[in-house]
């Protein structure tokens, strides 16, 4: 799974940087991806150091590749500045966690389902703030955002919150939240499709522990 993230990371970044030519994508398609796979990689730097080094350390220089790429561009800098610096800050203090962590620790070879349940829950808070975020941002750009759009959408973010916090905790009612809310989130590209593919990847894997 882990192999498999990293290879959406080194197709999908490049092809989005040069096909985006609208601010609005910048932070959609850009800043907000970085942030989800810097967060979702701090995990991993937690649960299996060694791995997460590796993942970061690569989403480091992606990141630093983006600021390179768009830095002499004023407006796209102003818009997806305070995204790609907080990705670039939770890699860096990942990675520093990480190797403080590794020197020593053999116990952390691979990630276990329940490391994956973990991220999982931190992933569908994450979504629901991402979001949020998105909301006010289309609600300052766009005439067309209602207040009713914003209310709905608000909720939505609370659900992927509650979502995560059943995850993390292992509430019996998770499962009940987290299979629709997930299908849900297949039609949100590229970020929603991922975390519902994530989580039925999961699914699957775990109805298969509880039968063996």
């Amino acid at each position: 799974m882990i192999k498999l993230l990293s290879l959406v990371l080194l197709v999908l970044f490049p092809t989005v940087a040069l096909a985006s030519d609208m601010t609005f994508g910048l932070v959609i398609f850009i800043g907000a991806p970085l942030c989800f796979f810097a967060l979702l990689f701090a995990v991993v730097c937690f649960t299996s150091p060694k791995q997460g080094i590796k993942l970061s350390v690569v989403l480091l220089a992606i990141e630093v590749a983006v600021f390179l790429l768009f830095s002499n561009e004023e407006s796209a800098i102003e818009m997806l500045g305070g995204w790609l610096f907080l990705a670039i800050a939770i890699s860096v203090c990942s990675i520093a966690y990480a190797v403080s962590r590794s020197q020593g620790d053999e116990k952390h070879e691979s990630i276990t389902l329940d490391d994956h349940r973990k991220i999982l829950g931190a992933l569908f808070i994450t979504f629901g703030v991402i979001k949020f975020l998105a909301a006010i941002y289309f609600s300052v750009v766009s005439d067309d955002m209602t207040g009713s759009d914003f209310m709905y959408i608000l909720a939505g973010s609370i659900l992927y919150g509650v979502a995560g916090y059943s995850m993390i905790y292992t509430t019996p009612w998770s499962f009940k939240l987290c299979i629709p809310l997930s299908a849900v989130s297949l039609i949100f590209i590229p970020l929603g499709t991922v975390l519902g593919l994530y989580y039925f990847w999961f699914y699957i894997r775990h109805v298969q522990s509880l039968r063996s």
